[in-house]
């Protein structure tokens, strides 16, 4: 057996881990002697020479995307259908043949043992370290603004940046890109292909970042960590939106510290310590803190407004997520999976109630005593219980 020290995967013969070797490197030794086009097996090649015109027959009929032979068309089409395909229980990545996913499960399996001196990143192979550290070093800076980059290649692209250099062109329409993965991604815009599919909700994404982002809605993964409040976010583009509102918010609450981009927030958000309720409804003496409250209550009491009423049941509901969260228990749905168990839940807030009980030890503690509870809710029953004469009015911050 040989171990491929890139992914960990084991390959029986010597001539096959060569040809596996090729798919880290991304050598494609065999060219087509008429049209210099490379490829990676001989297979494909083959399979390339004799079919050099496109048959009206490989045709796709759900986007039109013409196929070189049977075979590929075949393979596009499990990309639309979902048929035959093999799922990443860890990332959602979706392969077309099990041998291909078994060699990226492999890269879930090893830990990044290899970790940069002068950064946090880690990598599992000793090789992928090594191109890494060309990032600190000159090997390939931009002569432009100093920027370095681990190869050559996203050294070139990144010159594009300075230079506007577009090279692929979009045949529909006008858009140039700097990259081809670009162009391609583009295009799905216009052929409406959605190849990248989650196979717990059916969601279908034309970028496979847009799937794994998505994937992260059912497992509650948040990777992306804000350095100054500590809040975790599912995406980079939400951490980024994030930090910039941390200068904007200039208005802090005077009880907990809290602080808000506005004013009117801010005023919001004083009402759940001096439990105020401005909101007064006109046809009775009822009042409330908010104003979906006022809406509730109009509903309820005064058959003011519209219902949302489920088809199967014909219960009815204030608002049209609720709706939504009671259908998916008469259609047995349950697309939140707890990452720690195989358990899965209807609603999000499901999952996270389940997360804080049994999986994480992050603690709420009251500000009055020294009691710590698993849930927030818990402190705020508290509170009211056993702190009931606590004067929130007269609350000085520190």
């Amino acid at each position: 057996m040989y171990t491929c020290s890139a992914c960990g995967l084991q390959v029986a013969g010597k001539r096959q881990f060569a040809v596996h070797k090729r798919t880290h490197k991304g050598q494609k030794p065999f060219s087509c002697t008429k049209c210099n086009k490379q490829f990676m097996y001989k297979g494909s090649l083959v399979i390339h020479k004799c079919t050099p015109a496109v048959e009206e027959s490989h045709v796709c009929d759900i986007c039109n995307k013409q196929l070189a032979n049977k075979h590929g068309l075949s393979i596009h089409r499990q990309r639309h259908t979902g048929e035959n395909s093999y799922h990443c229980l860890t990332c959602n990545k979706v392969f077309i043949r099990r041998d291909l996913l078994s060699e990226h499960e492999a890269s879930h399996r090893r830990e990044k043992v290899f970790s940069c001196s002068l950064c946090d990143k880690s990598y599992m192979t000793s090789s992928r370290l090594k191109i890494h550290m060309n990032v600190h070093t000159d090997k390939h800076k931009c002569g432009e603004c100093g920027k370095c980059f681990a190869d050559s290649n996203q050294l070139k692209v990144h010159i594009r940046v300075h230079t506007g250099e577009r090279p692929f062109q979009c045949t529909v329409c006008s858009s140039s890109f700097k990259t081809a993965s670009a162009l391609v991604n583009h295009g799905r815009g216009h052929t409406g292909e959605k190849p990248y599919r989650c196979h717990l909700c059916d969601k279908a994404y034309s970028i496979s970042a847009r799937l794994h982002e998505h994937v992260r809605v059912h497992t509650l993964e948040r990777p992306f960590t804000c350095s100054l409040c500590n809040i975790s976010f599912r995406t980079a583009r939400i951490l980024r939106c994030h930090k910039e509102v941390h200068n904007s918010r200039c208005y802090p609450c005077l009880y907990c510290g809290k602080r808000f981009k506005s004013n009117r927030l801010l005023q919001g958000h004083v009402l759940i310590h001096t439990r105020a309720k401005p909101v007064s409804c006109k046809r009775c003496s009822h009042t409330f803190t908010y104003h979906y409250q006022l809406k509730q209550h109009m509903l309820e009491a005064h058959n003011e407004g519209a219902w949302y009423t489920c088809h199967f049941c014909l219960k009815k509901f204030h608002k049209s997520f609720d709706l939504k969260l009671h259908i998916y228990r008469h259609e047995g749905f349950k697309p939140y999976i707890c990452g720690e168990c195989p358990k899965r839940f209807h609603s999000r807030n499901a999952l996270t109630f389940h997360h804080q009980l049994y999986h994480s030890d992050k603690m709420f503690d009251c500000g009055f005593c020294n009691k710590s509870f698993k849930q927030k809710a818990y402190v705020y029953g508290h509170v009211k219980r056993c702190h009931s004469d606590v004067d929130f009015n007269n609350i000085e911050t520190s």
